[in-house]
């Protein structure tokens, strides 16, 4: 029953429900671009975190072979 009345329960396409559509799918992909930017600063400040420790321990090498 429910698959003949399910046009009946759909809204009606007006102005106000294709704002509310737009809107929807502008949230989403603002969502997804954010998530995407906080993921890309993640990975490049683990590996600004990586290249600081690689420098310190060559440092504490260099120090120990030249003194």
């Amino acid at each position: 029953m429910t698959m003949l009345t399910y046009a009946f329960e759909r809204p009606s396409p007006s102005s106000e429900g294709r704002d509310v559509v737009k809107t929807g799918a502008s949230n989403a992909r603002r969502t997804m671009t954010k998530q995407f930017f906080l993921c890309a600063l993640a990975a490049l400040t683990a590996g600004v975190i990586l290249a600081a420790i690689i420098a310190l321990e060559t440092a504490f090498y260099l120090r120990a072979l030249i003194g």
